[in-house]
């Protein structure tokens, strides 16, 4: 996910993700509109589905 922060996403929103105590994953969205907002909402939690998916399914491989 990281890379993806390094990405220009967005002029009108800033996007923060960290670890907080090794498990909890932390994101913050500042943005200068609600449509902004929504749209970083929907992109990030979408691309923490995929990650957690992707987590769940080499698991079950290994």
């Amino acid at each position: 996910m990281l890379p993806e922060l390094n990405d220009y996403f967005s002029g009108r929103s800033e996007i923060y993700l960290f670890l907080k105590d090794a498990k909890n994953l932390v994101l913050r969205i500042k943005a200068e509109d609600p449509v902004s907002l929504r749209s970083a909402i929907n992109t990030w939690f979408r691309l923490i589905q995929i990650a957690q998916e992707i987590l769940e399914v080499t698991a079950e491989i290994q």
